[in-house]
């Protein structure tokens, strides 16, 4: 296995956008619904946009990694991390460090049982 196809990912091809999506179920924390989150995401500098009970994001200096946060009921939701084949992070700094850097940002948790897919692809 090389270095572009470490972690559960599709093997990259040219014609293919994608180098990994991860999907994690998230409830709500500090922010207590999706306005606190919308407010919060502005304040750091992030493209939002919103439809109905979906937001999608992606920081303003790096679009490389996209974030799609969909309210399923009223204690949360999922969170699907598309990063792009332009994106340089491994699936585990992903998973690790940018998943909950980005959680603690918008005041929500993250349910890793919900993790999709796991380790094992």
């Amino acid at each position: 296995m090389n270095d572009k196809q470490k972690g559960p990912s599709i093997p990259l091809r040219d014609d293919w956008p994608i180098k990994y999506a991860l999907l994690f179920g998230w409830k709500f924390g500090e922010s207590k619904d999706i306005s606190e989150i919308v407010k919060k995401l502005k304040g750091y500098h992030f493209y939002v946009r919103i439809y109905r009970n979906l937001i999608v994001t992606a920081s303003r200096q790096n679009s490389q990694v996209i974030f799609v946060l969909r309210k399923e009921n009223i204690q949360g939701g999922t969170l699907l991390i598309i990063q792009t084949n332009q994106g340089r992070y491994r699936f585990n700094k992903i998973k690790n460090i940018g998943m909950k850097m980005y959680a603690n940002r918008l005041g929500i948790r993250i349910d890793e049982s919900k993790l999709i897919p796991d380790e094992t692809g």
